[in-house]
């Protein structure tokens, strides 16, 4: 196939006589009656040109290429001249040349040998020793193991579509998303044609390309924000970023008493700790009954596709202020002694006078108008006896 070939008559004379020619003609049939062409069917590049005779010998026909596989039949005829006589064919059957179809190899090559889950590759195949008008298809098929037995299915957005061979060029595979981790193994499948031989597989275990897990990062934030007061209740949330958006797994988390989370002070993982499309549940919620500094920590486990996480620890805190109040509380009540001259109580928060002594309020405002109260009933009780006495 694609080669060229040709023929040899031989001619005798006698007595030294020349002049004539032979014509040799190819033909696609045993009977010698349908020559092959150039034209639509393409199957020779030109039948050979007739050679002038000049005495006894043989004589080659130019060369012919074939362009299609098949059998051919070659005649020769000798056309004579004044002192020979024509000759007869050489017999149709007796010359038949069998063209065999090429035998092309393919190879390809991967966009990537490694990828991240989610992400896509695509596969090129290139033919070698094929004709050039080579035509037909290239079928590209991912498979999970490197015998290319079983195909992979749910591990991909889909297998890619067959592609036209052109002139023995071969388009690109469509893009193939890859939504499992994993090692998995391309094919290319050249169809053949009437000239080249098929099918032609590319080598499975050359085409290998590996789906490696994310490498996630998980966030976390206390609600409320810090700072709060001794008895504040309050939680966790956490969010992942760079997960696949499937993404699953657990999470748990710790309450700590120090900025590198190695003393867990409370549990405040919640039952149900199931991660499920990427979103992370809150933690269980923790009231803080004592003034510190209290660190909060999340831990993702990870799952087939995302790796596990961990979130810092220092980047986490929660500060409980003893000096704040708690929502629903009084304020401003405190039991401090009262300095010498000095008045219990009295304060005035909107204007800054008056002396205060330990910050009572409004509740040492009252102590003070009763027990002024009472001097004055105490008063009144005396004038009243000195009265009676001296009646």
């Amino acid at each position: 196939m694609g080669s060229s070939v040709y023929d040899t008559a031989t001619v005798t004379t006698y007595n030294g006589a020349t002049g004539g020619t032979v014509t040799f003609t190819i033909y696609t049939d045993d009977a010698c009656s349908s020559p092959a062409t150039t034209g639509a069917g393409n199957e020779i590049n030109a039948q050979p040109a007739a050679v002038s005779v000049s005495g006894s010998g043989p004589y080659p026909s130019g060369p012919v290429t074939f362009n299609q596989a098949g059998t051919y039949y070659w005649d020769a005829a000798y056309s004579g001249t004044g002192d020979l006589n024509p000759a007869s064919d050489s017999g149709c059957s007796s010359e038949p040349l069998t063209v065999l179809a090429l035998s092309p190899k393919i190879s390809t090559k991967l966009s990537a040998g490694t990828i991240p889950v989610d992400s896509s590759a695509y596969d090129t195949a290139t033919l070698s020793g094929q004709t050039p008008g080579a035509g037909g298809t290239v079928t590209y098929r991912i498979y999970t193991e490197n015998t290319c037995t079983g195909l992979a299915t749910t591990q991909i957005s889909g297998q890619p579509a067959a592609v036209t061979v052109t002139d023995g060029n071969v388009p690109d595979s469509a893009a193939v998303t890859f939504t499992q981790t994993g090692t998995y193994y391309w094919q290319a499948t050249y169809s053949g044609d009437s000239n080249n031989t098929g099918p032609v597989h590319s080598s499975c275990t050359s085409e290998a390309v590996v789906v490696s897990p994310n490498a996630p990062s998980i966030v976390t934030q206390t609600v409320p924000g810090s700072p709060v007061a001794i008895g504040t209740s309050a939680y966790d949330t956490a969010t992942l970023t760079g997960a696949t958006s499937n993404a699953g797994g657990t999470v748990t988390y710790g309450l700590y008493s120090d900025s590198s989370c190695s003393t867990q002070v409370a549990n405040l993982t919640p039952d149900d700790n199931a991660v499920s499309g990427g979103v992370v549940p809150n933690s269980n919620s923790h009231i803080f009954t004592s003034a510190g500094t209290w660190y909060f920590q999340a831990t993702y486990s990870g799952d087939g596709n995302n790796l596990a996480a961990v979130s810092v620890c220092g980047n986490e805190l929660l500060t409980v202020s003893p000096t704040l109040t708690p929502a629903g509380s009084v304020s401003g009540i405190t039991s401090n002694a009262t300095p010498a001259g000095g008045v219990l109580g009295i304060t005035t928060p909107s204007t800054g006078a008056g002396a205060t002594a330990g910050g009572w309020g409004w509740l040492g405002l009252i102590l003070v108008l009763l027990g002024g109260a009472f001097l004055v009933a105490q008063r009144l009780v005396r004038r009243a006896k000195i009265k009676i006495e001296n009646i």
